[in-house]
């Protein structure tokens, strides 16, 4: 018998973009959030805490969108 590995209740909505996900390790299911937005949400941070330039931070969302619409 084959096990499901999403279990139950596994997939939920982003609460940001609405996008149907999963948990794969990056604690989706803790924000609710997708991967992306997840990732997106701590670029914003770096940015705003100073750690990181626009310029960064531009090449890096561009990169993590890039990714998302594959």
């Amino acid at each position: 018998m084959r096990r499901d590995r999403f279990g139950r209740g596994g997939a939920f909505r982003c609460r940001v973009c609405g996008k149907m996900t999963r948990d794969t390790g990056h604690l989706e299911a803790n924000f609710e959030m997708c991967r992306y937005c997840i990732e997106l949400a701590e670029l914003d941070n770096s940015l705003s805490d100073g750690y990181i330039t626009q310029e960064e931070y531009d090449l890096e969302a561009a990169r993590i969108e890039k990714e998302r619409n594959q």
